[in-house]
């Protein structure tokens, strides 16, 4: 389905996403423990940032395999807290960090607004 513009696009998602909440929400709660599908998702909402990689199963794996920041050398004390740091600008991934470090200036380019957006937050 082509759409015209994003705002199109965007204005199809919401639509869509109200008249299929329940459903939506009952096939995330179904599969909330199935690991496989948990990479699928995070890949494509990866994708979907425009964030850049060679071989996904290897940046999943690093990702999931990760233990403690790679800046500060914290643990996670939960996915919750863990960050897939990215170029915006090329979209080339550089770290996994914790919240605090990808929220931190140091590793935004200028004029970059501060977004974070974990995705561990839609396995809930």
């Amino acid at each position: 389905m082509p759409f015209k513009s994003k705002e199109e696009k965007s204005e199809y998602m919401k639509k869509y996403y109200k008249e299929n909440k329940d459903k939506i929400l009952n096939k995330i709660q179904e599969n909330k423990d199935d690991e496989e599908y948990r990479k699928k998702r995070r890949i494509t909402l990866w994708k979907h940032r425009q964030i850049i990689s060679d071989d996904w199963d290897k940046t999943h794996e690093r990702f999931v395999n990760t233990t403690c920041c790679d800046n500060c050398k914290n643990p996670f004390k939960s996915n919750f807290y863990r960050c897939l740091d990215h170029d915006h600008n090329t979209g080339e991934v550089r770290n996994v960090l914790c919240r605090s470090c990808n929220a931190s200036s140091e590793f935004r380019t200028p004029q970059q607004p501060q977004v974070t957006i974990n995705i561990n937050l839609i396995f809930v």
